[in-house]
């Protein structure tokens, strides 16, 4: 649809265009967002989220003593510092010629390429904020890419994220692939002898087909982590381990005559930016999901 006329919708055509009974692909978007420190601003050159105690100088026990009275107290210094983030524009747009309006016997295309144009700047949103579970500290990976995933590394997640003081409901971003099929956390329950028998979640999994939480943390599925040939990166993270600040409205949606063209421009465009906020308070958890 990149250019042309109604041939670009011949899929979908019988005589006329039927949007109506057209099949819309809409992707699992806008997953990431509702789970990070988000900030939207009218207008911003750049977008800063503020950070207390998590610097070298930190109020901890030990910075607590016992004092005979009349002795001052210990003066304790604590570090004070901000995330500032960037907003960049990123944009697309979709031609819509009136040959292909005016084929269409419903009239409703561009209600179609609206939630089309809307769902792909939510997947892109998606795409940015996980290509981030590979900036977590270092010392936080969970998994390796030659083992599937298992319930093993929840756990594991869990222990390194409370040891760095990670606040909040625990959730995990993973992969589909993670989830279900041979190297998915279907396998691990199902058939692991570690569950052997049948123990709520594995009865969950194999009456629901999914499973809501493990060990506590709420657990979603994004088709925008990042993957390599046979792994993928998946993430589990508390409150604080990734940031998101944009300009309003998040997504813009901006229709634009080309009358001597024939056409009408559907303009999406965003102006956001996301980063680590802090690094100890998330897991990349990075496991095989194919054989090949």
């Amino acid at each position: 649809m990149a250019a042309g006329d109604i041939s670009y919708y011949a899929g979908s055509l019988v005589e006329r265009i039927v949007i109506a009974e057209a099949l819309v692909a809409l992707s699992d978007a806008n997953v990431m967002l509702p789970l990070v420190t988000s900030k939207g601003f009218d207008a911003a050159n750049t977008i800063s989220f503020p950070k207390w105690n998590l610097g070298t100088n930190k109020i901890t026990a030990s910075d607590v003593s016992q004092s005979d009275p009349g002795t001052d107290a210990a003066a304790v210094l604590i570090d004070s510092e901000k995330k500032t983030l960037t907003p960049a524009r990123y944009n697309f747009y979709i031609p819509l010629f009136d040959d292909s309006t005016d084929s269409s016997e419903e009239g409703d295309i561009n209600v179609t390429l609206g939630r089309l144009g809307a769902n792909a700047m939510g997947a892109k949103i998606d795409n940015l904020i996980c290509a981030k579970f590979d900036s977590f500290s270092a010392s936080n990976d969970v998994g390796t890419s030659s083992v599937a995933i298992s319930v093993d590394n929840f756990f594991e997640a869990i222990a390194l994220l409370k040891t760095a003081g990670a606040m909040g409901t625990y959730r995990g971003v993973f992969d589909p692939r993670q989830i279900w099929g041979a190297y998915g956390l279907s396998n691990d329950l199902i058939t692991s002898q570690q569950f052997g028998g049948t123990p709520d979640k594995s009865n969950e999994m194999l009456t629901t087909g999914f499973i809501g939480s493990i060990a506590g943390i709420p657990i979603y599925t994004s088709r925008e982590t990042t993957t390599a040939t046979t792994a993928t990166k998946a993430g589990i993270f508390g409150d604080g381990a990734l940031a998101f600040g944009y300009v309003n409205p998040l997504i813009r949606f901006e229709p634009e005559r080309e009358a001597k063209k024939q056409r009408t421009d559907y303009v999406f465009s965003a102006n956001m930016a996301t980063d680590i906020y802090q690094s100890t308070y998330g897991c990349q958890v990075w496991t095989k999901t194919s054989a090949a």
